[in-house]
């Protein structure tokens, strides 16, 4: 999964080098973009939706690997987004993520750090 995946490019660089590749975003514009150029590059192992992480149609144990990229300063509620991907996870899988650092200015990505060290999921 490519959360939040805006137009698409993580979701296509890496579908050559997977089976299959689900990107996800709340935008419709994005989800259009992304899929204008899925038909340009002939890509027919990935799937856009206009959606985000709660949806049903993703059920527990789904994916082996979630993309989650320059999302995470922009969510309100950061621990129960990162709880939900994790239960989206298969045994084993991982969460590869990049978000910017906002220092002090962002008591929100603050909490979700203190977080993800409780939980196990980040170590520094």
């Amino acid at each position: 999964m490519d959360y939040g995946c805006a137009s698409g490019e993580y979701s296509l660089v890496i579908g050559n080098l997977v089976d299959n590749v689900i990107g996800i975003d709340i935008s419709e514009e994005m989800i259009k973009l992304a899929n204008q150029k899925m038909v340009n590059r002939k890509s027919n192992n990935i799937e856009f939706h206009q959606s985000d992480i709660t949806d049903k149609r993703f059920k527990p144990n789904t994916f082996s690997t979630i993309l989650a990229f320059n999302i995470f300063h922009l969510l309100k509620d950061i621990p129960n987004s990162f709880s939900r991907l994790n239960l989206l996870l298969e045994n084993e899988g991982i969460i590869i993520s990049q978000t910017p650092c906002l220092g002090n200015r962002n008591i929100g990505f603050r909490t979700f750090l203190k977080f993800a060290k409780k939980i196990g999921i980040y170590f520094y």
